[in-house]
């Protein structure tokens, strides 16, 4: 379990995780609470203000335990970003601000006939808990994946029958989100 002080910063991401994830889902949030991120701003105040004014009291861990909770949906990939990302602050540094997306891959990239190793600053972002899309600009649409790409530690593999990249130039875009 966190400490109060981890709550806090995880509440900080999750506020910013809903609120995107509401703003992308369109009009209704997608079923999410509309005032979700409203609430965990408003318990997370509260948590930090008596956590800076009496770290002891006996209500506050009770308190930021109901602030976990309303971040559930958020606070694993909020922790992720904190553990990942961040030099103990809850400003994301680099390489969450170094996101070049799309990635252009042609046939000059391709480590083996089938196989991309990616780019070495962007190969933790990419296979951290960001959503990859594979278009590929050949036959004009995404790749399905585990049946046409798969990810490897290092990148993505093309399971087209018949790809190969070292006798055919090839062009795919790789979409990075959240």
């Amino acid at each position: 379990m966190y400490d109060i002080s981890e709550i806090i910063n995880i509440a900080k991401i999750s506020e910013y995780l809903c609120a995107n994830d509401i703003a992308k889902k369109g009009l209704f949030g997608g079923g999410i609470d509309l005032q979700l991120p409203n609430k965990i701003f408003n318990i997370r105040k509260s948590v930090e203000f008596v956590y800076t004014i009496e770290p002891t009291e006996s209500s506050l861990i009770a308190t930021s335990n109901y602030l976990y909770a309303l971040c559930a949906p958020y606070s694993l990939r909020a922790a992720w970003i904190i553990n990942n990302f961040t030099n103990g602050s809850t400003s994301p540094t680099s390489p969450l601000t170094a996101i070049i997306s799309p990635i252009r891959i042609t046939q000059a990239d391709f480590a083996t006939a089938t196989a991309w190793n990616g780019q070495n600053s962007l190969n933790q972002v990419i296979y951290g808990y960001y959503r990859l899309q594979v278009f590929a600009n050949f036959i004009a649409r995404y790749l399905t994946e585990g049946v046409e790409w798969e990810r490897t530690a290092n990148g993505i593999n093309i399971l087209l029958d018949g790809f190969d990249a070292t006798t055919n130039d090839y062009e795919f875009y790789i979409d990075i989100s959240l």
